[in-house]
């Protein structure tokens, strides 16, 4: 293969997962060639928009975070074709699944883009350790973050903060908001021991609810 014939079947495992882990190792693997070689790729695609990356967050805040970033086909349309994703499989298990994980995605794209604008600078990662895992991870300019998490369903409830608040109390002060992001209509605030929990449907992200 050329160098130009690699990045459909890389698409297509990037695609497979929606927004996960980049474990070059595996990647690698699947495609048959060695992690240099997939660096390569990889920066390619990467400077033709194909697709995109958050890191992992932690640094100053915990050893014990997985430092991997995160990577994602940029144009999530393109990923659920490339990927064969229908409405009807995204209801089947791993369907679902791999829905929560291009939602997850969807919502990177859209708070990558208002970087571009906004007024108040900020960085997108993620966190995970152990079994503690944070969707995405908004640190400001000062240094105080905004945890989100993100739910591919129209309702939810104190299962879906779990993380946010132990991942939260841990931050105090540094917490500027935690945030669920669902697909109902409803834009919900809970009060659940010292946290704020605000729950807001996926359309606040380019709409005031």
């Amino acid at each position: 293969m050329t160098t130009a014939e690699y990045l459909q079947p890389l698409l297509k495992i990037l695609a497979s997962q929606g927004q996960a882990e980049l474990v070059k190792a595996k990647f690698a693997r699947n495609l048959g060639i060695s992690e240099t070689a997939l660096t390569d790729y990889l920066q390619l695609a990467e400077r033709m928009y194909l697709v995109d990356s958050i890191p992992g967050w932690g640094v100053g805040f915990t050893n014990r975070s997985v430092k991997r970033s995160k990577i994602s086909v940029s144009d999530t349309g393109l990923a659920a074709f490339l990927s064969g994703l229908t409405v009807q499989k995204s209801l089947q298990s791993g369907g679902f699944e791999l829905y929560g994980a291009l939602l997850e995605a969807f919502i990177v794209g859209k708070l990558r883009k208002q970087q571009t604008w906004s007024t108040e600078c900020y960085s997108i990662a993620h966190f995970r350790q152990r079994s503690e895992e944070i969707d995405i991870v908004v640190e400001l300019a000062d240094g105080r973050v905004i945890l989100i998490e993100v739910k591919s369903t129209h309702d939810v409830d104190a299962r879906a903060w779990k993380h946010l608040k132990t991942i939260g109390s841990q931050l105090g002060q540094r917490i500027a908001a935690t945030v669920v992001i669902y697909l109902g209509d409803k834009a919900l605030r809970f009060h659940d021991e010292e946290h704020t929990i605000f729950v807001l449907p996926v359309t606040s992200l380019w709409q005031h609810p």
